[in-house]
């Protein structure tokens, strides 16, 4: 059956309202800390230079098997002398022209054991470089979220102030219209209107604040618009606070992997040096195509080269006792790093327990001053109270909202750089 017109029209009128619906939805998407984090990986140079390194490691990782690996080498040599004349081995020798065409082949056998402590400290490097660039997305995360969270709290001064403005305005109606009948002293009107033009001006000035740390953050992680409002996923009230698993985690920290890894290739390092006091073995060999003079039969030939540098100036000596030096100092700041890792940990577990609790007072002083500006306004028109206690107790309502909602946001960003102590992401 088809349908009825009537039919068509309703659900015409239901897609349209179905329609505008998705599109309100699709609007009020707003960007979190997280894709804000992705999105500044993917736009800011430190990141991505991080990157670059991890890329340039593992290449010169590989590079450095060109320290042991054999050298193949192809030449023509080409010769013109004066000749020698006459005959036998020395005409052979002494050629006007002579031309040799080999193929070369040079092995370094033995380095005193240098070349292995070398491999051993450059295959390090790769895990050097994803050990700085996770620290260098832990730093982004935190400068990100820093800022993220500094909107929101802009943005929360900005709704208080707003219905600070928005009740003077309904206090002030109420008085002009009351002293208007004589029932309110014209002081009382003017107070109000001087209170509800210093609060519009205060308002201004955390508008124009808010405008420019918005334009700031965006510019910062590489957004085109700085117009798309800003949602706090994060939550901590499941996590757990406990010292002992914080300072546990605490140990993955980017910066002691850091550590450790190059006190371990200074160790290598240290070695290297060392091999310096032993001999070294080289192998060279030739494979002849044309080969010209008295040996123009012989199609090849090897040559093993050994040698031992007795003494050259205490260099090697030397180069040993500065990365025992070198070492020394690294275990020292590895010990010093590990202190004040576990110090700001525990004092920022202490301190995120600390605010949860301010948070719960906090919020029953909201609750307690709302409920107190309310009975305020009641008795204000029963003429119980004056206008100057219905003020004040608006700016403590207004007060202990700003108070809860900066300790809120604290307690987040507090949060936050507890996992860049311990080396996480969200």
């Amino acid at each position: 059956m088809f349908a009825t017109k009537a039919y068509r029209q309703r659900m015409g009128k239901k897609a349209w309202i179905l329609l505008f619906g998705l599109m309100a939805t699709s609007q009020s998407k707003g960007l979190t800390l997280q894709e804000a984090f992705l999105q500044a990986k993917k736009k800011t140079a430190i990141v991505q230079n991080a990157q670059r390194d991890v890329s340039i490691a593992e290449l010169q990782s590989k590079q450095s098997w060109a320290a042991v690996s054999p050298t193949v080498t192809a030449r023509s040599i080409n010769v013109w002398r004066d000749a020698l004349g006459g005959g036998g081995v020395q005409a052979r020798f002494g050629e006007a022209y002579q031309h040799t065409a080999l193929i070369n082949l040079t092995q370094p056998i033995f380095a005193g054991t240098s070349e292995y402590f070398f491999l051993d400290r450059i295959s390090k490097q790769p895990e050097l470089a994803k050990l700085q660039k996770l620290d260098a997305e832990n730093q982004l995360l935190f400068e990100v979220a820093s800022q993220f969270y500094n909107i929101l709290i802009a943005e929360a001064d900005v709704k208080n102030q707003k219905r600070q403005k928005e009740l003077l305005q309904g206090n002030l109606n109420f008085l002009k219209k009351r002293a208007s009948i004589g029932r309110v002293r014209k002081a009382d009107v003017l107070a109000t209107e001087s209170r509800l033009s210093s609060v519009e001006s205060d308002l201004l000035s955390l508008q124009s604040r808010l405008r420019a740390a918005k334009a700031e953050f965006f510019a910062q992680i590489g957004a085109e618009s700085s117009n798309e409002t800003l949602i706090d996923d994060v939550s901590i009230e499941k996590e757990s606070f406990d010292k002992q698993v914080w300072l546990e985690q605490a140990k993955s920290n980017p910066l002691l992997k850091q550590l450790e890894v190059q006190i371990q290739q200074t160790e290598a390092q240290k070695k290297e040096a060392r091999g310096g006091f032993f001999p070294t073995v080289d192998l060279d060999g030739n494979y002849y195509l044309d080969r010209a003079g008295i040996l123009r039969d012989s199609e090849w030939d090897i040559t093993v080269t050994a040698s031992w540098e007795l003494f050259s100036g205490g260099e090697d000596y030397r180069e040993y006792q500065i990365q025992n030096i070198n070492l020394r100092k690294q275990q020292s700041e590895l010990a010093d790093l590990k202190r004040q890792l576990n110090a700001s940990v525990v004092a920022a577990v202490v301190q995120v327990g600390t605010l949860e609790r301010e948070l719960s007072v906090l919020k029953t002083a909201v609750t307690a001053a709302e409920a107190s500006y309310q009975e305020n306004e009641k008795d204000r028109r029963r003429g119980l109270v004056t206008e100057l206690e219905v003020l004040n107790s608006l700016d403590t309502l207004v007060t202990t909202q700003t108070a809860y909602d900066r300790k809120y946001f604290d307690a987040k960003l507090l949060y936050i750089s507890l996992l860049r102590a311990v080396g996480r992401t969200l």
